[in-house]
Formats: C-alpha cells, structure tokens, sequence
C-alpha cells in the first residue's frame, strides 16, 4: 500500500492533534471539559481507523476522504469551543456559557466547514434531507430554536429561582431540548423548552433577589387595628432575616364572618428560605400577640356547642402561692405577704429564642421561672458570655424591680417558657 504525501501529512495531523488534547484532557479540573476533549479523541481515532481502512482495502484515491476531512474538522472545533467557553482550572457552572450555547457554535462551524469540503454532496440531499428532518423533527426543532431563544434573551440563568408555568425552582441546566430545575421539595423537573417559551415565566432572582411574603391572620373585632399593626411591625424588627428597608407594613384587608383579617407584609433576600422565613414569623407573632391577651378567634356560628370551660387560674386557689414559696426570694415572708404578691403577680409566655430582657435597658418588673429554662448572657466589648442557666423555681430581673437601675445581663428563653411577671 503506497501512501501519497497529502495522506501521511494527514495521518501526522490527526496524531498531533491527540498528543496536544491528552495532555490537556489529563490535567483540567473541569469534568465538562474531558468529557468534550474525550470526544474530540474519539472522532480523531475512527477518522484514522477510517482513513486506514479505506486505502488498505483500495476503496479510495491516495488524498483524504471528504468525510475524514469533516472528522478532522469536527475534532478541531469541538476542543477549540470547549477550552474557549469553559473555565479550564474548575468545574463551575455559573463561569461557562451555556451548553446549548457552546453545541450551536460547533455545529454552525461544521456546517460551515462541511459546505466547503463538499458542497455537491450537500447540496444533492439538501432538499429531501431537510424535508424529512423537518417533518420528522419537528418538536425537536421546536425545543432547540426555543432553547436558542432563551439563551439569546436570558430570561433567567442557571442558579436563577424561577416559576415556568406550574412548577417553581431553581434552574440548574437549559440543554436543546428542555429547562431542568430543581424545586423546594427537591424534585429534579424537567420542562421542554417550548412549552417555557409559552408560558408566563417569573424569576425571583433578577434584576434583584429581594421579594415581597405575606402572612394573613385574623383577630376579634375588639382588637384595635394599630395595635395589631404595631406588635406584627415589632415581630418583623425582631427577626434578622426580614429587611428593614424596604419596610413592613401590615394591612387590614377584610372585615370577616368572625375576624378583621390582616396581611402582614415584608421583604426577604433569600427566597430559597422564604418558608422557614414566614413560620419563624408566624410562630413569633402567636408568642407576642399571646402576651398581649390577643387571641386568634375561631370561625363563630349561630349554633351553640356547649363545652367545658377550663377554670382561670387565680391567686385564691393557691397555685401561685405554692409556687412562691419555692422561691427563696420570698420563703421568709408572711402568708399574707404571698398571698398579696401573688395577686399582682400575672403569667407571660416567650417562645424559644426570643430575649426577654436586654442587658442595659430600663426595667420596673422581675420574672419567675414557672416552666422552661433560661440563660443569662453578658455582654461586654461586642461579646457575648453565657453565665448561668435558671429553670422552675429560679427568678431574674430583681434589681431592676428594686433599685430601678438598668437590667445587668440579657437572658434569653432556651425552648418556650412560662413566667410569672412582678
């Protein structure tokens, strides 16, 4: 088998070719990248094995076949755009351009090429190729000049929380043919890209990640409005995640069958987080409007169901008295004395987390721990010391109560805790 020149100089390329991508395949970081390079590889192995074969058997001239001309070409371009749209050093998504970015580019470029290298062949079944193709692939074709489109417009991006048409998540790939994105519950979903082309798209990421939530509840007619406006308006300055600008406010939507119903709105940054976000709310709100002998009513009807109603607790019947006497502050004193401490005395509720009082604010009361634990934290040069722990029995905020001087330590409830309040 003689070789001409043009075919040896050809076979030294396809092998110079390899030797440059092996190396570069062995020391990338980016999976993407060595899978691309694994494929240029593999086209450069059978248009030589193809090459080879041809001229072992005589079935061609002494020059280069069309076809592995168009696999050298194929093998050239695929490796150029993958080290050119990717970062070569890690594997991150968010720093290369899209797939269906970079596999649009390749196949541009090859038919490009390929146009060149043999137009007669092109042009011969251009015309049946394309109309069966078209007839064959049409929601293919739909999938991919839909995937193009988002591409060239950017609606959203990869990392982007979105909602396209019923479901909502976070994108994590636009391939040619469909959107994938995970959502909160972690489901892996997968959309064609026409049908994200037709539906109304909404993205929570951009141009700004902050969004608006909203909680409704409902309190008794009695309640002033601006009293309730004013402890959800506290709830919300009382939770880290909730911004202050721009602010909260809180609305009175609707006089209910049984309630004023409220919207209480507020701003996050973090929609991933925007349920945890709304219970840490909810669950503060209860605690506040509870110390504030607010109660959520229940739906009222004309038919009375009879029920047992809880006796209050009272100082008369002796519970606060016993309770009392298990605190040494006062285990010295006169019956009489408890009795009448014990009548001034009413029970608060504080959810776990929640500071019940703050080291150098002003004070006129003092707290009994009647269920739960406490701890008592200093705070000096911007740190923060836990000191001492209380629990049932154990009593706080005394000096204030008696000297009237600003509270010396900040305790913080460690689970929910029921108190009594002097």
């Amino acid at each position: 088998m003689n070789l001409s020149s043009s075919f040896v100089a050809y076979l030294v390329l396809l092998v110079a070719l390899a030797a440059l991508l092996l190396p570069l395949q062995a020391i990338t970081r980016n999976g993407f990248i060595r899978g691309k390079l694994r494929f240029s590889l593999l086209v450069i192995v059978a248009a030589a094995a193809y090459e080879i074969a041809s001229h072992y058997y005589q079935l061609q001239t002494d020059q280069p076949s069309a076809l592995g001309k168009l696999l050298f070409a194929l093998a050239i371009i695929n490796a150029i755009a993958v080290l050119l749209f990717n970062p070569f050093k890690q594997e991150k998504i968010s720093d290369r351009y899209p797939r269906i970015v970079q596999d649009a580019v390749v196949v541009g470029a090859f038919v490009l090429i390929a146009t060149s290298v043999a137009p007669e062949q092109l042009f011969a079944t251009s015309a049946i190729g394309g109309l069966v193709l078209g007839l064959a692939l049409q929601d293919t074709l739909g999938n991919l000049f839909a995937g193009l489109a988002i591409q060239v417009e950017k609606p959203f991006g990869v990392g982007d929380w979105i909602k396209a048409g019923d479901y909502e998540g976070r994108v994590a790939e636009v391939t040619w043919r469909a959107t994938k994105m995970r959502t909160k519950s972690g489901k892996f979903v997968v959309i064609p890209n026409s049908m994200v082309s037709k539906d109304i798209v909404v993205n929570y990421s951009k141009p700004s990640p902050i969004q608006r939530m909203s909680f409704s509840i409902g309190l008794d007619y009695d309640v002033p409005p601006n009293q309730v406006k004013r402890i959800a308006i506290e709830t919300c300055a009382a939770i880290p995640s909730i911004l202050k600008e721009p602010a909260p406010d809180v609305l009175l939507t609707q006089f209910g069958e049984s309630s004023v119903n409220y919207s209480c709105r507020f701003w996050i940054v973090d929609f991933a987080r925007g349920d945890p976000i709304i219970d840490e709310f909810a669950t503060l709100l209860y605690y506040r409007l509870k110390r504030a002998g607010l109660n959520i009513p229940f739906p009222r009807h004309d038919i009375h169901i009879l029920q047992p109603v809880a006796r209050e607790e009272t100082a008369t019947d002796g519970s606060r008295v016993a309770f009392i006497e298990k605190a040494s502050l006062f285990r010295n004193l006169e019956a009489e004395d408890k009795q009448a401490i014990a009548r001034i005395m009413h029970p608060v509720t504080y959810a776990g987390g929640e500071t019940i009082i703050r080291q150098a604010d002003a004070g006129d009361s003092m707290f009994f721990v009647k269920n739960g634990t406490v701890k008592v934290v200093l705070e000096s040069n911007g740190e923060r010391h836990e000191v001492a722990e209380l629990t049932e029995g154990d009593f706080f905020g005394e000096m204030a109560l008696l000297t009237g001087e600003p509270r010396s330590a900040t305790v913080v409830a460690t689970c929910d805790v029921e108190t009594y309040v002097l």
